[in-house]
């Protein structure tokens, strides 16, 4: 019999994503914003984004829950 079990991870690395948004939803001081507040903008306005690049360093497992035969985590 099969078990199936969920591992999370704590990554280091870097992702490159393109977003698209409709220009006229930014605020006009978007320039000024930090790179934080910025991604929360462009995360809550986009119309669509696309993965460009992924390149993970280091991933440590930080958790491994079995599942359950519905997918529900057992806790």
């Amino acid at each position: 019999m099969n078990k199936t079990y969920r591992v999370t991870y704590e990554l280091k690395g870097v992702r490159i994503i393109d977003v698209t948004i409709d220009s006229n939803k930014l605020p006009d001081n978007f320039d000024v914003l930090s790179p934080q507040e910025q991604d929360e903008l462009l995360y809550e306005t986009q119309v669509f984004s696309v993965l460009h690049a992924e390149d993970i360093d280091y991933g440590k497992a930080v958790s491994v829950l079995p599942l359950r035969e519905n997918l529900r985590v057992v806790q």
